[in-house]
C-alpha cells in the first residue's frame, strides 16, 4: 500500500507543471533599457526587491559562470541536493531531478546555505553593474544584498499597516471571502492541516514555481510559504515553507531554524538591490533679471521710520539655487556634507540629497551659517553687477529675529502660525505643515500633568505621518498671506544671528513650527536651511 502510494505521489508531483496557479507567468527575459530586471521598489527609489525567489534557472546560470571563468569556486557553490533525504523517502528522487531536471528550472532554488546565497548576491552586482553600463543606466553605484529581517518584513506586507501578519488583508490562510469559485482556496504554499496532508484539496507536494498563487501589494510572489527565505542577519530565515504550517508563514514569526545558516531542502532567498548613488548631478540655473523676479516677494514696510524697500525669498534656498553658488564658490567651506543624512537613515541614497536632479526643486541643507552668508554676498555682487536689474544697488542677507516673525506672520501681529490660528491641520485633518506631529495617541494624563510618552522618548517616530519623512519641495503646502511657503516646518531657516534657527524643520514638533519659537544649531545638518532677505539700498 505505501508503495502504491509512493508512486501516486511522485505521479502527482510531476504532472503538476501542468497546473495553472493564479497570476503564473514565465521568467521574463526581455529587458526595457535603464529598468532593473525582476525587482519591485519596496522603500522610495532606493531600494528593490527581487519579485520571486532565486529560481533554479537563475542559479544555473550563475554556476555556468563560476564553471568557465572560476571554477575552483564551482563544487563548493553547488547546492546540496541530499538534504531532500532530511524530509521523507518520498523526496529521493528529487535529489536527481530537483535541481536539473529542466521542469523545475522556474521552481525556487535550495539546498544552499546562507553564505552560498550571498555569494550569488555578489556575483548578481558584477553582472548588472555591465548590463547597467551598456544601457547607459543613471545608476551609478549600487548593491545588491540579502534583506534584513526588518527590510524583509515590509516587503512582505506590500504596503498594509504593521499590524499585518500575512502578505495579504485579513487572517486566513484561505480565501474567505470574494468568489465561491475561489473560496477556500489556499493563498499560499505550505503544510496542510490534518494528519495525512495528501487527502487535503492542496495540489502542491513540495515547492511550486516562483511565480504561483497571488503577489503581495508590491508585486511581490511567495513572501509567506513556498521557501524560507534567508536574510541578512547570521543564521535567519523568514517566511515559512512548503515543509511548514501556515502559522509558520506569518510575516511577525520567526525562521524555524533560526541559529542555523546550512542548507536545507526548504530554505532558499531572494535579494534586494540597493540603490547607492546615480550619475545625472544637479543643473545650475540661469542667473538673470528673471530669476531674481521669480525668487522674490515685495515686502510692506517693516519701519515706517526707515522707509525702506525689502525684499524675502518666496521659497527656502533650492538645491539648484545654491548649485548655481558653488560653480564658482566650490570650497571645502561652502560645500554640503550629505554624510550627515548617514545619522537619520541607513540607505546611502539619501546622501543623493542636494547632488541628484530629483531633488532640485527640494530645500538646500547641510550647509553652515558661514556658507549661507557667503551665498548672499554672492548674490548681492551678482546681482548689482547685471545690465538690467530693476534696483541699482540692493544687499541680500538672512533675517533678523524680528523681520522673520514679521514676513512668517505676513504683516500679522498675532498669528502663532503662518496660517493664523492655533491648529496644525485644517478642517478636513490634512496637516498645514511637514513637520514632526505630536500624535494623541501618545497623549496621557499622570496625576495633575498632562504630556506626551513617546517610546524612549523618540518624538521622531512621528515624523512620517504628515505623508513626509524628509524635506519637501520648496512649493509644497499652502503659502501665507504674502505668499510665502514653508515658513513653518519643512527646513529650519538660520537667521541673522548664528546658532539660531526659526520656524522648525521636518524633524520638529508643533511647539518648534510656531513663529515665536526658535532653535539652536551649532553645524551643517540636515534640519537646517535658510530664506534670502533683500533690502534695496539705492534705487
Amino acid at each position: 500500500m505505501r508503495l502504491i502510494l509512493y508512486f501516486i505521489l511522485i505521479f502527482c508531483t510531476l504532472n503538476s507543471f501542468a497546473i495553472n496557479y493564479p497570476n503564473e507567468k514565465p521568467v521574463a527575459k526581455l529587458i526595457k533599457p535603464n529598468e532593473i530586471p525582476n525587482v519591485k521598489p519596496i522603500l522610495g527609489n532606493f531600494l528593490y526587491m527581487a519579485e520571486t525567489e532565486v529560481s533554479n534557472q537563475e542559479y544555473r546560470t550563475y554556476l555556468n559562470w563560476l564553471k568557465k571563468n572560476r571554477p575552483d569556486n564551482y563544487v563548493a557553490s553547488l547546492p546540496d541536493s541530499l538534504q531532500w533525504r532530511n524530509n521523507s523517502s518520498f523526496c529521493e528522487p528529487f535529489v536527481t531531478y530537483y535541481f536539473q531536471h529542466p521542469a523545475y528550472k522556474n521552481y525556487p532554488l535550495v539546498n544552499i546555505s546562507q553564505r552560498q546565497a550571498t555569494k550569488y548576491c555578489e556575483w548578481l552586482h558584477d553582472s548588472l553593474e555591465t548590463y547597467f553600463a551598456l544601457n547607459n543606466s543613471i545608476i551609478d553605484s549600487f548593491v545588491v544584498r540579502l534583506p534584513s529581517t526588518e527590510e524583509w518584513m515590509i516587503a512582505a506586507r506590500g504596503g498594509l499597516p504593521e499590524s499585518t501578519i500575512y502578505p495579504w488583508e485579513g487572517n486566513a490562510p484561505r480565501i474567505t471571502t470574494g468568489k465561491n469559485k475561489d473560496l477556500n482556496k489556499w493563498r499560499l504554499n505550505c503544510k496542510a492541516s490534518g494528519i495525512y496532508w495528501y487527502f487535503d484539496i492542496k495540489s502542491d507536494f513540495i515547492t511550486t514555481s516562483v511565480y504561483s498563487y497571488w503577489p503581495n501589494g508590491f508585486g511581490l510572489y511567495n513572501m509567506s510559504g513556498n521557501v524560507a527565505e534567508w536574510v541578512s542577519e547570521t543564521g535567519k530565515t523568514k517566511g515559512g515553507s512548503w515543509n511548514l504550517p501556515p502559522y509558520n508563514a506569518r510575516i511577525d514569526v520567526a525562521g524555524f531554524r533560526d541559529g542555523d545558516s546550512t542548507a536545507a531542502a526548504d530554505i532558499g532567498f531572494r535579494y534586494v538591490i540597493e540603490i547607492i548613488s546615480l550619475k545625472n548631478v544637479l543643473k545650475p540655473q540661469k542667473l538673470d533679471a528673471s530669476f531674481f523676479k521669480k525668487h522674490l516677494k515685495q515686502l510692506p514696510l517693516l519701519d515706517s521710520a526707515k522707509n525702506t524697500l525689502n525684499f524675502v525669498g518666496a521659497t527656502e534656498v533650492s538645491n539648484s539655487e545654491y548649485a548655481t553658488f558653488l560653480v564658482e564658490n566650490n570650497t571645502p567651506e561652502n560645500q554640503i556634507q550629505y554624510q550627515n543624512w548617514s545619522a537619520y537613515f541607513p540607505y546611502k541614497y539619501y546622501e543623493m540629497y542636494g547632488k541628484h536632479s530629483s531633488f532640485n526643486d527640494y530645500p538646500v541643507v547641510n550647509i553652515s551659517f558661514q556658507a549661507a552668508q557667503a551665498y548672499c554676498i554672492w548674490l548681492t555682487k551678482s546681482y548689482n553687477a547685471l545690465e538690467k536689474r530693476k534696483y541699482k544697488k540692493v544687499n541680500f542677507r538672512l533675517p533678523t529675529a524680528k523681520e522673520w516673525q514679521w514676513m512668517a506672520r505676513g504683516g500679522n501681529t498675532n498669528y502663532m502660525y503662518p496660517w493664523g490660528g492655533p491648529y496644525c491641520r485644517n478642517s478636513r485633518g490634512c496637516y498645514l505643515a511637514n513637520f514632526c506631529p505630536l500624535e494623541e495617541q501618545y497623549y496621557f494624563k499622570t496625576g495633575f500633568d498632562y504630556s506626551y510618552k513617546y517610546p524612549n522618548n523618540d518624538y521622531t517616530i512621528s515624523r512620517g505621518v504628515d505623508g513626509a519623512i524628509i524635506p519637501v519641495p520648496i512649493k509644497s503646502y499652502f503659502p501665507n498671506l504674502l505668499g510665502l511657503y514653508n515658513c513653518s516646518g519643512n527646513v529650519a531657516e538660520m537667521i541673522a544671528e548664528e546658532g539660531i534657527s526659526k520656524g522648525g524643520s521636518w524633524n520638529s514638533n508643533n511647539w518648534y513650527i510656531s513663529i515665536s519659537s526658535h532653535e539652536t544649531y551649532s553645524k551643517p545638518n540636515v534640519n537646517t536651511g535658510f530664506r534670502l532677505w533683500m533690502e534695496v539700498i539705492e534705487k
